[in-house]
């Protein structure tokens, strides 16, 4: 190393510090980057890329750069400190718990100085909460609220098992626009999945302990999810021991980025594709990737962290996005199916719903302009959906076409309703014509929502519901009223055929029940002439 090399690393490195002050993370990310290239070793360096990363909210990235910090200076405090906030963003509490010990155990004991008491301060109230949320998670452990056992006497109430019962008479009848096709196909693949992971042995040989198993697993199980995630179920209570097994093992085969960021990714696979071939990148790749969707839906429906969940979601995006643009020339069949545009659009999808559940529970950090940005973002991708295909490509169509755009408008549709209650609320409960004109504007993005899904679908009773409601805060007709209280009517007998015993109806039916009975007030209304069809009203009426 030349004698002007470290004065050139800590020119960057001054840069990037000024950047960081300014909280422009993504520009000091890129100058202590720039000052590694010349001082490769430096813990510091590491370190301030990894609170860049914090301040992104890339904890994988952050993680990568926290652990290689204190590999390099195991009595560095505060890389232990950013490798503990990043464990606890990723809801690796376990991890978190023991890098805030470790930051602790690296201050001094005595004589410390104002800031190492409130560094001393802050480890130690963090560590307090990696403790309880260990506890919260031991104790919910066989019950989260997203844990269904599915055992042999409720088969006959699974949506899945009742749409299998009901496809030939769908396809006798030529009904294509039915969910039944989507819930079986996601059925299948996730058995398939599931199959597959219950082959996974350890063998005992004259080399020692080997692993054997079929491949596959991750990608049939990613497939279900993004598919039509409400097919995820737990039929054996090993579930969690056998797929994390299946993971490392086909993450070992397949020499995945298990440990890596989307940055490392980025940066080791066009390494790896030069010196090995796509036959080597394109597994480790779907592996990654794959394993990223399947620990994101995890974390947001068993373990209800959203801030971990859309962490894994937005790797899994940044990778395939990259991909896309840097391999562009390169066919489907090289570099894989996970890089179709479909895949993406199916994890976006997903990500939309956990930002929406962000969004309920804090909209000061999740705010419902994101939310309104991220929507018309994937209605732009999916521009004009194509005409509506014959089986067998009717679930695909639905999975990855109608579902998404339908996910798009309910999320538009909630950040509308949800900022028309609060100017209501600011407003002492009195409408404003903005006021109105957001809650018009949520009624007619769930009506649009609702006609993207099959009428059997439980979803599209509840977007219509959800418009109903919205509507009546308008000043709606009822002749409009109507409409859709005739079309809830119509769609329930439909939607009982598959979904009667969802965990979801069950939640929702009183709600629909509600809303018919509102219909005959409504009619009652009318004859005796309260109202006229052509009346604006609001509720209640």
């Amino acid at each position: 190393m030349s004698s002007s090399t470290p004065s050139q690393a800590d020119l960057f490195k001054a840069e990037g510090n000024a950047l960081f002050a300014k909280k422009n993370f993504k520009g000091a990310h890129r100058k202590y980057t720039e000052a590694l290239k010349y001082d490769s070793e430096n813990p510091v360096l590491y370190s301030n890329r990894a609170a860049c990363s914090l301040g992104l909210n890339r904890y994988l990235d952050a993680s990568v750069d926290a652990t290689k910090a204190t590999e390099i200076d195991p009595g560095y405090a505060k890389a232990w400190g950013r490798l503990a906030t990043a464990k606890m963003g990723l809801a690796a509490f376990d991890k978190a718990a023991e890098a805030w010990r470790r930051a602790l155990a690296a201050l001094p004991t005595e004589k410390l100085s104002p800031a190492e008491k409130k560094q001393r301060d802050q480890y130690s109230s963090e560590l307090a909460v990696a403790k309880a949320k260990l506890e919260e998670i031991e104790a919910n452990s066989t019950q989260s609220e997203g844990l269904t056992i599915i055992r042999s006497w409720e088969k006959q109430k699974l949506p899945w098992e009742r749409a299998i019962a009901i496809l030939p008479d769908l396809a006798a009848s030529l009904t294509w626009s039915s969910s039944a096709w989507v819930i079986e196909r996601a059925y299948r693949s996730w058995e398939r999945g599931v199959k597959a992971m219950k082959e996974f042995q350890i063998k005992q040989t004259a080399g020692g302990p080997m692993m054997f198993g079929r491949l596959g697993a991750i990608a049939e199980l990613s497939n279900a999810i993004l598919e039509d995630s409400r097919v995820f179920h737990i039929s054996d209570e090993n579930f969690a021991s056998l797929y994390n097994q299946q993971m490392s093992f086909e993450a070992m085969k397949a020499k995945a980025w298990v440990e890596s960021g989307p940055e490392g990714v980025m940066q080791e696979a066009p390494k790896r594709l030069e010196a090995e071939g796509w036959d080597a990148v394109r597994p480790a790749l779907s592996i990654t990737v794959r394993g990223w969707v399947v620990r994101a839906f995890i974390d947001d429906s068993l373990r209800n962290s959203v801030e971990s969940a859309l962490e894994f979601y937005n790797c899994a995006i940044d990778v395939l996005k990259w991909g896309a643009k840097h391999w562009g020339d390169v066919s489907f069949e090289e570099k894989g199916a996970i890089f179709q545009p479909t895949i993406a659009r199916g994890i976006k999808s997903l990500r939309l719903g956990t930002l929406m559940k962000g969004c309920k529970e804090n909209p000061g950090k999740y705010p419902y302009d994101e939310l309104i940005a991220s929507a018309d973002e994937l209605l732009a991708e999916l521009g004009d959906v194509p005409p509506e295909p014959h089986v067998p490509d009717i679930a695909f169509y639905l999975s990855f076409f109608r579902y998404p755009m339908g996910q798009a408008h309910s999320i538009r549709a909630f950040a509308f309703l949800r900022k028309a209650e609060d100017l209501r609320g600011a407003n002492g409960g009195g409408l404003t014509d903005d006021i109105t004109k957001l809650y018009s504007k949520a009624g007619m993005e769930y009506l649009t929502a609702a006609s993207c899904y099959p009428k059997d679908d439980l979803i599209y009773p509840w977007f219509l519901h959800c418009a109903y409601h919205a509507q009546f805060n308008a000043y709606a007709t009822p002749r409009f009223l109507l409409s859709l209280l005739d079309m809830l009517e119509e769609s329930i007998p439909l939607m009982n055929k598959i979904w009667e015993f969802s965990p979801e109806v069950v939640t929702f039916r009183e709600a629909l029940e509600k809303d018919l009975k509102s219909r005959e007030d409504l009619q009652y209304a009318l004859d005796t002439k309260q109202l006229e069809l052509d009346s604006l009203i609001l509720k209640p009426f």
